[in-house]
């Protein structure tokens, strides 16, 4: 088998997957469902990909601690080479990453196979929903595991590669607003390569802002004198902003970020992910913006 690589999902993945879906369970997720999911910002779902195709995908849904397995499934002509093992591992590197301490599930007891495997990762069952699968009448056994941070890590057990994998060409089907071109009147305030896309015109500029993997811009100020600062809205991908002396705030489709004026800054991509942002001026008086020094690689590293 050639290299298997691990990346988030995209909504253009949809339709792939629900292929797989449709010849995995009796009762499959629609393309739509998937291509919601993809853009659901309390949910992580990954795919495995051998070859640039999609050999398995799984995800879960985000409360506070807790994971809520929603898919795992393998595609048949991938199935025995323990690639379901894989694939849930990073699974759970993946929702820790989000702050889940534990996860669940629901599986058919007739499903041997997929309880050894969970079981495997210290789930346990913990009771039934009678009646759970509504295509046979089947219960559905509830499983748990309330620790996952006592799971080894993959990165501990074996070299699993998590990748972005995705071309701009790709990165730019999933998104609504336009990539752009280089931004190279700004290249020497980012590290990596970013563009820009202007969406709104003079009376009030929007741009739309997209970075390549692991693509920052350097700490800035947006001074003003009385309001001013700017807003972010995050509409493709996956990136961070850190305010000077705050923790990093995760940045997915959907989220908003409003910059107060004369706070020291920064925001990128995810060192896996593109990342796109529609970000505008908020007036003030007096406004001017501080470029200032790169963010370090170790600052840098220490995000997932």
């Amino acid at each position: 088998m050639s290299s298997l690589e691990f990346r988030r999902m995209l909504a253009s993945d949809a339709e792939e997957i629900a292929a797989i879906e449709e010849m995995t369970f009796a009762m499959p997720w629609s393309r739509k469902d998937f291509w919601a999911e993809a853009v659901n910002e309390n949910a992580v779902y990954i795919v495995g990909t051998v070859d640039n195709k999609i050999a398995a995908y799984a995800g879960a849904w985000i409360s506070f601690e807790e994971a809520q397995v929603t898919n795992v499934a393998v595609h048949p002509d991938y199935r025995g080479q323990g690639i379901g093992t894989k694939l849930f591992a990073r699974l759970i590197e993946e929702v820790k990453t989000r702050g889940a301490t534990a996860i669940t599930l629901e599986v058919r007891p007739s499903n041997k196979a997929a309880i050894k495997l969970y079981e495997n990762f210290g789930l346990r069952s913990v009771g039934r929903r009678k009646g759970y699968y509504l295509d046979n009448g089947e219960d559905a056994l509830i499983m748990w595991n309330t620790d996952i941070c006592s799971i080894k890590s993959s990165n501990e057990s074996e070299d699993l590669t998590m990748s972005t994998n995705q071309t701009m060409e790709d990165y730019q089907k999933s998104i609504f607003f336009p990539i752009g071109q280089k931004n190279d009147a700004y290249a020497k305030y980012f590290k990596g390569q970013s563009y820009l896309a202007p969406v709104a015109g003079k009376e009030f500029p929007i741009f739309n802002v997209t970075f390549e993997p692991g693509c920052r811009n350097n700490w800035h100020i947006h001074h003003a004198d009385k309001g001013g600062g700017q807003m972010l809205i995050c509409v493709g991908g996956r990136g961070y902003y850190q305010e000077w002396g705050k923790d990093p705030i995760e940045m997915t489709a959907g989220t908003v970020i409003t910059i107060p004026a004369n706070a020291k800054h920064w925001h990128g991509a995810a060192p896996d992910s593109w990342f796109s942002h529609l970000a505008f001026e908020i007036p003030g008086e007096n406004p001017s913006n501080e470029w200032l020094e790169p963010v370090t690689d170790e600052e840098y590293g220490k995000l997932k």
